[in-house]
């Protein structure tokens, strides 16, 4: 069985589980091979020049803003299929769903795309492109536009 070459391993952010993953890199022998970054208060530079592939595994999500982020520099996301997440990736077009806390499929689906380079490419761009299209500011500030003038609407016609 061919093993997965991964050149550059970093985990972005910190939450409560820190010191657990800190804890499982060492049983693990990985805290040689994994950056532990932290806070990092604008990751550009990381999905511009690191980051290849996203990797969301949290099983809530406000909403997939960092998701959005990467495929702005056209990098597919990997995630878990949950709240936050479905709004914004497009299973098998801008990234792949792994079920909640299934371990081995989301290494199923990091292997994917380290054997299919194209295939990581191609969702890449798929979600660049459906990031410009769904979350550009024009398209914002249109939304915002109609639904102001909605309530004023709503709001003349109860006064009226």
């Amino acid at each position: 069985q061919r093993q997965m070459c991964i050149r550059d391993r970093v985990i972005i952010g910190q939450g409560p589980e820190l010191e657990n993953l800190k804890r499982l890199m060492q049983e693990l022998g990985l805290q040689n091979n994994v950056k532990l970054l932290g806070y990092v208060p604008s990751v550009l530079t990381y999905l511009q020049h690191v980051i290849d592939i996203n990797i969301l595994a949290s099983s809530e999500e406000g909403f997939g803003i960092s998701i959005i982020e990467a495929a702005g520099c056209k990098i597919p996301t990997i995630a878990a299929h949950s709240t936050g997440m479905v709004e914004v990736v497009e299973d098998s077009i801008t990234g792949l769903f792994f079920p909640d806390k299934n371990q081995q499929a989301l290494i199923q689906s990091m292997s994917c795309f380290v054997r299919n380079p194209y295939l990581k490419k191609h969702m890449g761009e798929q979600a660049r492109i459906n990031a410009l299209e769904k979350y550009n500011n024009t398209l914002y500030k249109q939304k915002i536009a109609q639904s102001v003038e909605t309530i004023l609407t709503q709001h003349a016609l109860k006064h009226s």
